[in-house]
């Protein structure tokens, strides 16, 4: 954190405005606030704080207002602080409640408490709001500093007579504090990894342990006569290599069998595919002989009904012939029929009494 400019206003014990320079006063890295008794050295000090966190350290926290009896009664108190935290620019303006007179009319009312939070965007750059509320301000700034209140009053401001109260502290109270003061919290968290990750190693080369056994009782089991035993060899690490010979010799024999079995299988299925080839034409052939006999067999008949079928069409050239000569004989007949039926009608003795 580094101080830039603080801004006071009817606060404290300065009924005007006041404006300290921090970048000026520690241009050569180090300066003193101090003074006579009643100078305003604690305002300093007090605005500060109250700028970041809305509240003043020690007892001036229970005085009745923060802002100075002796400022004109229409001066609101305020403070405005410009720092750097954490690499970032802000300007926190924040007002503690008051009484101002009345607009209209006597008396007074009562201003309440306000807070603003900018941050400039980039050097020379414009100040962007980032929090109108109170309490979102001491969360904004509590996160940036790593403090509360109560530790950076304690710790950070080391108000008068306060930084014994600090010495006194527990161990474990001053230890949280100073892991958030200097960041060391990291280095917690990489010591609890590291003994994380030594109980996880150690439970993984257990279980890596049980699984090489399991391995190794697999093949005392597939050694057979062929390999000692490993208690036999006396080197495990020999016996697994000797064992791992066999495996590889007999991968490679494998293998071998695999390449004939495949050669093979290529083989039958060629020898295969010749036979269907060759039953397949000699069903075709033998289809086609049969058909030949059928035909042969319908050739007779073939020569009969053709001969029926050329007699029938020489019969149907002289249907009409036959028709004709038939109508002819019926008309003969007819005629003499009429005839002798004339004949007989012309007969003497035919006719009458």
């Amino acid at each position: 954190m580094r101080l830039h400019k603080l801004r006071l206003v009817a606060f404290g014990s300065f009924p005007g405005t006041e404006e300290v320079d921090f970048d000026a006063l520690g241009e050569a890295g180090l300066f003193l606030i101090h003074g006579p008794t009643g100078a305003g050295k604690t305002t300093v000090l007090d605005a500060v704080c109250y700028a970041l966190y809305g509240r003043v350290p020690g007892q001036r926290e229970s005085a009745r207002s923060l802002r100075c009896d002796h400022a004109p009664p229409d001066r609101g108190p305020s403070v405005t602080l410009e720092l750097t935290i954490r690499g970032r620019r802000l300007r926190i303006t924040r007002s503690p409640a008051w009484m101002r007179p009345k607009l209209r009319g006597s008396g007074l009312v009562e201003e309440k408490a306000k807070a603003r939070v900018e941050e400039l965007t980039e050097p020379g750059g414009q100040w962007v709001v980032r929090s109108t509320r109170s309490d979102e301000a001491g969360d904004f700034v509590n996160t940036l500093t790593g403090m509360t209140a109560a530790q950076f009053c304690q710790v950070a401001m080391l108000p008068q007579g306060e930084f014994a109260k600090f010495l006194r502290a527990g161990g474990e109270e001053r230890r949280e504090l100073l892991e958030r003061l200097f960041s060391v919290r990291v280095f917690s968290d990489v010591e609890r990894w590291l003994a994380d990750h030594r109980t996880r190693t150690w439970r993984e080369a257990q279980e890596l342990g049980q699984r090489v056994e399991s391995v190794l009782d697999r093949m005392r089991g597939a050694a057979g006569d062929d390999l000692p035993l490993p208690e036999e060899a006396g080197d495990p690490a020999a016996w697994a290599g000797e064992a791992l010979d066999l495996a590889r010799g007999a991968l490679a024999d494998a293998v071998a069998a695999r390449a004939a079995s495949q050669e093979a299988l290529l083989s039958a299925r060629a020898r295969l595919e010749e036979g269907r080839a060759l039953a397949d034409r000699q069903r075709r052939h033998a289809a086609a002989l049969a058909r030949r006999q059928e035909l042969d067999g319908a050739a007779d008949e073939r020569s009969d009904l053709e001969a029926m079928l050329d007699e029938a069409a020489r019969a149907d050239r002289v249907a009409p012939l036959i028709r004709q000569a038939a109508q002819r004989a019926e008309a003969a007949a007819k005629a003499r029929r009429v005839a002798a039926d004339a004949v007989l009608r012309a007969l003497p003795g035919r006719n009458g009494p």
